[in-house]
């Protein structure tokens, strides 16, 4: 029998959709995108749209602008594809989620001969997070073979839980096994044709290239961001490197087969989405919102945070899928997220400033270098065909950039987080907090102290989580090896920066020989370098 509390969200889903619900997500994404946001967002209340868009540039380069249509890297959101090919290969009587891994693989050792399949879809077969990209010279199934055979388990097979990408490509290999067939053309016969997804895969869907997102900064080289940064086009990646791109009308699709039953039997989707452990069920997470209702979902991960994210609000039978080439960590889509929830569910979501329109002639004048107290350098540069562009590779800058004043005090608040990080890394100078945040995570408050650390090594960056038990999590916060912050034009002839992470901006004034930068952390000022020592 259906709670109480269901049947009201049921009433309250039955409702029209509120069109300034509609208006405000329209205006928060217009606004992030001004601030350097670029993707696509589709949010849906069953069938019926209440957001479709695209934001921003799909390709920097050529100006291509970003549409529903168009396909992004979906990084591990592709897990959820992998575990439903699993269901439905059990539905066809070619395997059971109990076999174990000797039925597919030879010489697998003893300790992980006992390994069943329910085990790697769940994360909770002990395997450690190794990567193919990093043993790109090998096959999928050597790659497999030597991981099963040279490195040793986590933890014993069931009794804990540990992502493990490795986990996934393992079920790649016993897809294709089982079906006979390639593992992309298996989930398209079985699970993207009956949905209605023309966009979703790597080798088989008629891309149109102008549709295809490109993951490139405005300024800085690619050499800039690690790893895959060199694989600007997703669909120029070599094997060990391969994603699944899918479009924001495509999830969507996929989120209505699942909801109407048109892709799984009822048993296969209750195994989908029922949690084994850490609220990890299989290729998904699932976990209580502050509202109470419940959320299945799943993020997918890249260069700079995470890129993609698909939101099924269960409950309120609400859909959300926000995909991102934007790079920079700020962005990450899981922060954005908070603010989308808001908006649709009531709360205190973190509206970006609006923009003024720009003024070429004062950007002009804002292009050049400056310099920080303690030396660091920003510069300022005009993007070509693009924005006004701050960049630097120096970690005062970014750290400027980001909280503005880096000279701000430790508040009471957080001496126990002060007392924690002197226990960690020894005797430290002095503690300034920078920034403070509310968070919630998967329906659990939390705030969020950014605090920079002061020692003989130097400044490290460190998260300090305050969870309602009074526990205190320390996060130290690698600064990225770069920034590419936008500048978008204020009404008082300036710039502000926006950071979803922090859910707070900077603000940049230029005069004709200085720079000020004023955020949570306070103002710092930068010194105009002449043009000829440039």
């Amino acid at each position: 029998m259906r709670t109480l509390l269901t049947l009201l969200l049921l009433l309250v889903a039955s409702e029209p959709a509120r069109a300034d619900v509609s208006s405000a997500l329209d205006e928060y994404f217009t606004r992030l995108t001004e601030h350097g946001f670029s993707g696509a967002v589709l949010v849906a209340r069953g069938e019926r749209i209440l957001l479709r868009g695209g934001y921003g540039l799909a390709d920097r380069q050529r100006g291509i602008p970003a549409r529903p249509d168009t396909a992004f890297n979906i990084a591990s959101l592709d897990k959820q594809f992998i575990a439903a090919g699993i269901l439905r290969l059990e539905e066809m009587g070619r395997l059971r989620v109990t076999d174990t891994l000797d039925r597919f693989f030879d010489a697998v050792p003893e300790d992980k001969k006992g390994i069943t399949l329910h085990q790697v879809l769940s994360h909770t077969a002990g395997f450690p997070d190794e990567y193919w990209d990093e043993h790109e010279d090998m096959t999928r199934a050597d790659f497999i073979r030597w991981v099963l055979t040279q490195r040793p388990l986590l933890a014993p097979p069931g009794t804990r839980w540990s992502y493990a990408s490795f986990d996934y490509w393992l079920l790649e290999e016993v897809i294709e096994r089982a079906s006979g067939m390639p593992f992309e053309a298996f989930l398209r016969r079985e699970l993207f044709e009956p949905a209605g997804m023309r966009f979703t895969g790597a080798a088989l869907p008629k891309w149109d290239r102008g549709k295809v997102a490109r993951y490139t900064l405005w300024t800085l080289p690619d050499s800039v961001l690690p790893g895959e940064a060199r694989f600007t086009d997703p669909l120029a990646r070599p094997p060990a490197w391969r994603v699944l791109l899918s479009t924001a009308d495509d999830l969507h699709r996929w989120y209505l087969a699942l909801r109407d039953g048109r892709v799984l039997t009822p048993e296969s989707r209750r195994k989908l989405f029922t949690p084994v452990m850490e609220g990890y069920a299989y290729g998904w997470n699932v976990a209580p919102t502050a509202r109470g209702t419940r959320l299945i979902h799943h993020g997918g991960g890249g260069n700079g945070g995470s890129v993609a994210t698909f939101r099924w609000f269960v409950d309120e039978d609400v859909f959300v899928t926000v995909l991102n080439n934007s790079l920079m960590g700020g962005f990450s889509v899981d922060y954005v997220m908070a603010d989308v929830e808001a908006i649709l569910f009531g709360g205190s979501g973190m509206m970006p400033p609006p923009s003024a329109p720009p003024d070429p002639a004062a950007a002009a004048k804002a292009v050049g270098s400056y310099r920080l107290p303690r030396g660091g350098t920003i510069e300022v540069v005009q993007a070509a065909h693009g924005p006004l562009v701050a960049r630097s590779l120096d970690p005062e800058a970014v750290a400027a950039l980001r909280f503005g004043g880096t000279e701000g005090s430790l508040l009471p608040q957080d001496a126990l987080a002060m007392s924690a990080a002197t226990e960690k890394w020894g005797p430290l100078a002095a503690v300034d907090t920078l920034h403070y945040r509310a968070f919630s995570y998967q329906g659990v408050p939390e705030t969020h102290a950014y605090l920079r650390l002061r020692s003989e090594r130097g400044d490290e960056y460190v998260r300090a989580i305050h969870f309602p038990t009074g526990k205190v999590d320390l996060d130290l916060q690698r600064a990225p090896p770069g920034i590419e912050a936008v500048l978008a034009p204020s009404d008082d002839g300036g710039y502000t920066v926006w950071d979803p992470r922090l859910g707070h901006g900077v603000r940049l004034h230029f005069t004709e020989k200085e720079l000020h930068l004023t955020g949570s952390g306070g103002t710092v000022t930068a010194a105009r370098v002449a043009s000829e020592a440039r």
